[in-house]
């Protein structure tokens, strides 16, 4: 499952030919996903919402998911982050290669690299 994460963007905001996302609009829906262990993709955002009530935003997911991956050994997905605050998409990415550099050290499955071929 590929999941599109963004509390006001659609998919095809983003990514305009390609509208294969399940879309989740707060940090929880995505976590329950990722617990199911079907999600192979992720694309964040990062700020959900001023008026949002729920602190955790979309650099949280990647929390959870280094936790999936490196407690329960769920495979790391493909990570894309479209957020437009320069920041937190530098911290993300950062955090996602980093957490691809920690699955491959202990021979874990990155589902990128497996695209790559």
């Amino acid at each position: 499952m590929r999941i599109f994460l963004d509390d006001i963007r659609n998919p095809e905001d983003v990514y305009p030919k390609d509208t294969s996302w399940k879309v989740c609009r707060s940090y929880e829906e995505v976590v329950v996903h990722l617990y199911c262990g079907q999600v192979t993709e992720l694309s964040l955002d990062n700020d959900l919402g001023v008026n949002s009530t729920d602190a955790k935003e979309g650099r949280h997911v990647l929390d959870v998911l280094d936790i999936l991956v490196l407690v329960d050994g769920y495979p790391v997905p493909v990570v894309r982050v479209h957020s437009a605050n320069p920041v937190a998409r530098r911290t993300m990415v950062d955090a996602y290669e980093a957490l691809k550099r920690r699955a491959r050290m202990v021979g874990l499955r990155i589902l990128e690299d497996e695209q790559k071929g």
